[in-house]
């Protein structure tokens, strides 16, 4: 039975509350932001710097027209590369300690590199459904949240196919994809429980 479980998630498609929901169920631990905080307390960087650059390619950012921070020509080590080490360091950590549901980060490759089993979920929705799911916390309407939404997506993309060489959202990669949009969150929950067997 493999209880460590890993949520990846198109950004708005609710895989957050999936994940801490079935964590709630399964009572284990959740990491997602505990993630962030931990290497906020590792690294020395702002939370702000570490929740955009943890998880989003500061390689889109030139492509998107945003720039970093920083530019990591100063330092020894590029700042996003360094983020991605502690934060592999927390997951498999957390992963090690016992069963947990982890959000994001590359968690399923990072636990599959490190040999440890788990069950890997990559949740989906379409457009419409992502713009209400986050309408109430991103003050955007229309074809700009449209784009918001697919900007967030393809620095998550290209952060995912930069550290594992893979592409993200591909099946060869989950043990379970689910569309949230289509047949909703409960039964997401519902049916991640049921297959690793609780």
């Amino acid at each position: 039975m493999k209880k460590i479980i890993t949520i990846s998630r198109e950004f708005g498609s609710g895989g957050h509350d999936i994940g801490m929901e079935v964590a709630k169920r399964l009572d284990i631990p959740f990491y997602d932001h505990e993630i962030v905080d931990k290497a906020v307390a590792e690294s020395g960087f702002t939370k702000e710097f570490v929740e955009e650059h943890g998880e989003y390619s500061s390689l889109s950012s030139v492509l998107l027209g945003t720039s970093a921070p920083f530019d990591s020509y100063y330092y020894a080590e590029d700042p996003q590369d360094k983020i991605f080490k502690i934060q592999r360091r927390i997951i498999t950590k957390f992963a090690q300690e016992g069963p947990c549901v982890i959000v994001g980060r590359c968690a399923n490759y990072i636990l599959e590199q490190a040999d440890i089993d788990s069950f890997d979920v990559f949740i989906r929705a379409n457009i419409e459904k992502r713009m209400a799911n986050v309408s109430d916390r991103v003050d955007l309407k229309g074809d700009e949240l449209v784009k918001f939404l697919q900007k967030r997506d393809h620095k998550r993309r290209v952060y995912y196919r930069f550290y594992t060489k893979r592409k993200w959202g591909d099946y060869h990669d989950y043990n379970m994809m689910l569309d949230s949009g289509v047949i909703g969150k409960e039964n997401c929950i519902n049916l991640i429980i049921k297959a690793i067997g609780e």
